[in-house]
């Protein structure tokens, strides 16, 4: 009898002891290098590969990804700076642009991009000097004309008051300046659809949670996303993939929402310079392929460019204080295109 509990004992020992094997390999050889851990514990991976649909789809996503980078294109994309809002009082943007705003360039610029690119970029622009602004065609420039979202038909606040506000920092400055509605926001820095899963965020309405575990809590009649500046450097095949993966989960979890996608907000020319990823013909190309995930009965697209890019497809300069992150009036000016983009919309 004793030997048998001994042998019981020792191959319950054998199989952890190989469980905790595989759980560190899989979460610090695929999902930790690409942030899509969310902090689990090695033991718990194999465990949670069996139940978690979610983190299967991480699993999946890491798989992919590793995979190109051991077989990288021809011309592997150079992956890009993502951005961050300002976090401390010292650098809220100005409500109004400055009549200068010179860039400084670093000492030192980097003579190689780095072989992993930063989650996040300053939050002052960082323009190394051999940068420039690319010319124009010659063309004469024209820029929005914003004050017509202001008179014209648009929803009113409580349209909102059932939505959930899912985005990258960009949505983060919606959040902190131009609240609308009762809406829930689920944002962050650096947030991607790539890594979304592994965040843990937190709204006056909800504690800290994932995305995943606040569409299984609560029940939104409109979503609306604003993701792909973060994403933007991947290749486009593997953003396609995990965009589509993406709004997929939020279909299987919240079956009666409204998903309404926005086109990703267009970039200034200077930061545009810092890699083909961040052109006009890059991010139309990746508007494209979410506008394709829209089906006008469950999933809508809203093109924001149509209204904040200028004649070229860059956003003008006066908007932004980076050339990424707008000026808190030009938030405001979102939220009132927003009102109008979503007008026919079912409620």
């Amino acid at each position: 009898m004793k030997g048998r509990y001994f042998g019981l004992v020792t191959a319950l020992a054998v199989s952890m002891t190989a469980l905790a094997v595989v759980g560190t390999v899989e979460k610090y050889e695929i999902l930790a290098p690409l942030d899509l851990d969310g902090g689990m514990d090695p033991l718990e991976v194999p465990f949670l590969l069996a139940a978690d649909d979610s983190l299967k789809t991480r699993m999946d996503i890491a798989r992919e990804l590793l995979a190109e980078e051991e077989d990288p294109p021809t011309e592997p994309p150079t992956e890009p700076p993502t951005e961050e809002p300002p976090t401390e009082p010292s650098t809220e943007p100005p409500t109004e642009a400055p009549t200068e705003s010179p860039t400084e360039p670093p000492t030192e610029p980097p003579t190689e991009p780095p072989t992993e690119p930063p989650t996040e970029p300053p939050t002052e622009p960082d323009t190394p000097a051999d940068i420039q602004t690319p010319p124009n065609s010659g063309e004469e420039v024209t820029n929005p004309d914003l004050s017509v979202w202001k008179t014209a038909a648009h929803v009113d606040d409580s349209w909102f008051d059932d939505a959930l506000f899912i985005g990258d920092s960009r949505t983060v400055g919606l959040r902190d300046y131009c609240r609308t509605g009762n809406a829930d926001y689920f944002c962050a820095v650096g947030m991607s659809v790539f890594n979304y899963a592994g965040k843990v965020e937190s709204d006056k309405g909800y504690s800290p949670m994932t995305l995943p575990e606040l569409l299984s809590a609560r029940s939104y009649g409109k979503i609306i996303v604003s993701l792909g500046i973060n994403d933007c450097g991947y290749p486009m095949a593997s953003l396609t993939a995990a965009y589509s993966r993406f709004v997929n989960e939020l279909r299987e979890l919240q079956p009666d929402a409204k998903i309404i996608l926005q086109g990703v907000m267009a970039v200034s020319r200077a930061y545009a310079a810092q890699g083909s990823y961040f052109s006009p013909e890059h991010l139309g190309d990746i508007n494209e392929r979410i506008r394709a995930l829209a089906d006008g009965v469950n999933i809508f697209y809203i093109d924001i460019n149509s209204a904040f890019a200028d004649s070229q497809g860059f956003l003008p300069d006066y908007m932004s204080f980076d050339g990424c992150h707008l000026y808190i009036k030009f938030y405001q000016e979102w939220m009132n295109w927003m009102k109008c983009a979503v007008l026919n919309i079912p409620n």
